[in-house]
This record gives structure tokens, sequence and C-alpha cells, in this order.
């Protein structure tokens, strides 16, 4: 299970860099001003997303001294 949890961040957190992540702007936007506020939005969600996966990366590595004392 844990492994599987690693993965899947691993995976949001590839995608989110990659720029393929959930919630992509559409292109829709009627002016400059607008595309730009679209865009800007758009990257603060994607880094907001990516610092989570990355606090329960870190989160799930720190179970780890917890893990290996329990089969000890």
């Amino acid at each position: 299970m844990v492994v599987e949890n690693l993965c899947s961040k691993a995976e949001m957190i590839h995608a989110i860099v990659q720029g393929n992540g959930p919630n992509m702007p559409h292109s829709g936007a009627t002016d400059l001003k607008n595309a730009e506020e679209v865009h800007t939005n758009f990257v603060r969600r994607q880094g907001d997303k990516l610092i989570a996966c990355l606090r329960e990366v870190v989160d799930i590595h720190n179970q780890f001294p917890h893990l290996v004392q329990a089969f000890d």
C-alpha cells in the first residue's frame, strides 16, 4: 500500500511538472489580460497541488522508521 501511494504521488508530480496535471486551463480566454490571469491562477493551483503531493511523500517517508521498527 505504501509503494502504491508513493507511485501515485510520483505520477501526479510528474504530470504537474510536465503540464499535464488536472484542471488544465481552457484556451477560450477573450483577451490577453484575462489569458494571463487564467494562466497565473492555473500555475498557482498546480504549485499548491505539487506542494501537497511533496508533503505527502515526505510524510510517507517519515513513516519508514516506524514501519521498520514494527518488524524488528
